[in-house]
């Protein structure tokens, strides 16, 4: 897993994590995904109310949604 601080706030019952060094989408395909859908949004204060930022977060979404082979290529996947 990634080094996110909201990972490391509990202790494991069971197994010892291993952690991703940092800054390395190569190991964890979906940072590509998630920079896309960054890049993908209008500037913060371009948004007028919650509901347009809404709007714009399940539009960009969907268009993962209904494009998987999309998502494979931003990943790095091929088959």
């Amino acid at each position: 897993m990634d080094n996110a601080s909201w990972h490391k706030r509990g202790k494991l019952s069971w197994g010892n994590p291993v952690y991703l060094p940092p800054y390395s989408p190569t190991l964890n395909p979906i940072e590509r995904l998630w920079k896309v859908l960054k890049d993908m949004m209008p500037v913060f204060n371009e948004i007028s109310n919650e509901d347009e930022l809404q709007e714009i977060i399940i539009n960009n979404l969907q268009t993962f949604f209904h494009n998987p082979n999309l998502v494979k290529s931003i990943c790095g996947i091929s088959e």
